[in-house]
């Protein structure tokens, strides 16, 4: 006879990131200044994403990509057969841990959590893996996930790490989309203009799909970065066409669950909003 063991519990979430769109601009004296970008914010539903990495007490880690989780880290073992699984290859960083992960709720998840099979005979000994059915619960702050093994009953919490990501798509009520990888972030939807100088940066291809808008982004906190963004150049004799680009100054500040990010143009004070995708 066969019996299931749970390997190490589920989570999901996000950690993470954020940026603003538009450029945060205001207006200079001389010959330039800079658009003032769009404001985004939550449109409804459930805004919480899974993607990020969690960990529990024991020093396991799981990274989150949309319907999937896969080991990032592997931990103490909770016994003889999880030590068999890592010593056989059964359980290795990159191996799936989770996966249909989809959205239940505004805060819930039904899924699929990869468990070690072993022999009655033989409880300490794995022979094989199976797919069991879960479903995830995550707090109201977002930072920690219960998960209940819907076969066996089992539940486990985790933790959301708590060296937060900027990397990935960040979007405003407007349709702009900006997704970031390390210290960079790139337009990758171009949404609707904020008014005719944003609309000319985009005919005059200022403003374009793969454009840099945010750079050199270097943590200052636990949940917060500076950086510089894009912003757009104009004289005050004509302040509906554009005439360059130039570099601000910037801050983020990133929501306690991770899902929206507030980014202020220091050089303007101009404030941006953006939800994670």
């Amino acid at each position: 006879m066969k019996k299931f063991f749970k390997l190490f519990g589920i989570i999901a979430l996000v950690a993470i990131i954020g940026f603003s769109m538009a450029a945060c601009g205001g207006n200079d004296d001389d010959d330039d200044g800079g658009n003032g970008g769009n404001t985004g914010g939550n449109t409804g539903g459930n805004t919480y994403s899974l993607n990020g990495v969690w960990a529990n007490s024991s020093g396991w880690q799981v990274t989150i990509s949309g319907s999937s989780g896969v080991i990032s880290t592997v931990g103490t073992p909770s016994g003889a057969l999880q030590q068999d699984a890592i010593n056989k290859g059964y359980t290795t960083v990159g191996q799936q841990h989770w996966r249909n992960i989809t959205s239940s709720g505004t805060s819930t998840w039904s899924g699929q959590i990869n468990s070690l099979q072993y022999n009655t005979s033989s409880p300490n000994v794995v022979i094989g893996i199976a797919w069991h059915s879960c479903t995830f619960t995550l707090s109201a702050n977002g930072q920690t996930l219960t998960t209940k093994d819907t076969d066996t009953g089992g539940v486990t919490t985790w933790t959301r790490v708590s060296t937060y990501s900027l990397n990935g798509v960040w979007a405003n009520s407007s349709g702009w989309q900006v997704t970031i990888s390390g210290s960079s972030g790139v337009i990758s939807t171009v949404g609707t203009p904020s008014g005719a100088l944003q609309q000319d940066a985009i005919d005059k291809g200022y403003t374009t799909v793969g454009q840099q808008h945010w750079r050199n982004i270097t943590s200052s906190g636990t949940s917060t970065w500076s950086g510089q963004i894009n912003s757009l150049q104009y004289k005050t004799s004509s302040p509906n066409v554009v005439i360059g680009v130039a570099w601000h100054s910037c801050t983020f500040t990133l929501s306690a669950n991770g899902q929206t990010l507030t980014v202020k143009d220091t050089d303007t004070g101009g404030v941006t909003t953006w939800t994670r995708k």
